[in-house]
């Protein structure tokens, strides 16, 4: 009785092993793409400028790179406007055959914004651009973050970036040091002064004149 049983498992097992052994001889046939590693579609964001003033208006700019070592096609990038801001119309960018973009009638934080790349090749990047208008008022400091989204159909993967930057409100202000008023000079002189700013508001350019008593006259600097 035991020879009976040892042949009917050995011949269930041969039945499972010759399915898999097939199986093998399938997946050995089959063409195998291999990416080098960290190969993957890059995509980076910037903001400008920052910081912001309240009611400025903010341009974004989106880089997708191929760094897969093949050409991709069909990629997808998306992005929502930004809170504190309100979307510029018919700011977004396109390229006839290369970049299709896609406004949504009303833009709002549910409605996105698209662009469509048809093709890039290996090592190539392209670049959108869109604006937007920073709200007013807002208070000083206040974060304005944005991402934005990239879809390969190749891997079904998303890749994102964000840009952050915030807004200054504060009044411009300064304080400006030079030589002590009623000073005489009676030969060639070079004067020359100090300009701070000590609120911290940005200033990012101060005009120094002087004046001479006897005669009224300014010079600027």
């Amino acid at each position: 009785m035991k020879e009976p049983i040892a042949r009917h498992r050995w011949y269930k097992t041969a039945g499972i092993l010759a399915p898999l052994a097939l199986l093998a001889l399938l997946i050995l046939a089959l063409p195998i793409i291999v990416r080098g590693q960290g190969s993957s579609p890059d995509i980076s964001k910037s903001a400008q400028p920052d910081p912001v003033g309240a009611g400025d208006v903010i341009t974004y700019t989106i880089v997708v790179t191929n760094n897969t070592g093949g050409a991709l096609s069909n990629l997808t990038v998306t992005d929502t406007v930004p809170a504190h801001t309100t979307y510029i119309t018919g700011s977004m960018n396109s390229k006839t055959g290369v970049l299709t973009a896609t406004q949504p009638p009303s833009i709002t934080p549910s409605n996105l914004m698209t662009w469509t790349i048809g093709s890039l090749a290996d090592g190539k990047s392209i670049t959108m651009t869109f604006q937007v208008a920073a709200d007013s008022p807002l208070v000083n400091g206040t974060p304005i973050a944005n991402t934005a989204w990239l879809s390969d159909a190749t891997n079904s993967q998303r890749y994102s970036d964000t840009a952050t930057i915030f807004v200054d409100t504060l009044a411009p202000a300064s304080s400006v040091s030079t030589p002590a008023n009623d000073q005489w000079y009676n030969s060639l002189t070079s004067l020359s002064g100090t300009a701070t700013d000590g609120s911290g508001s940005g200033v990012q350019q101060v005009d120094i004149s002087i004046q001479r008593l006897s005669d009224n006259q300014y010079w600027n600097g």
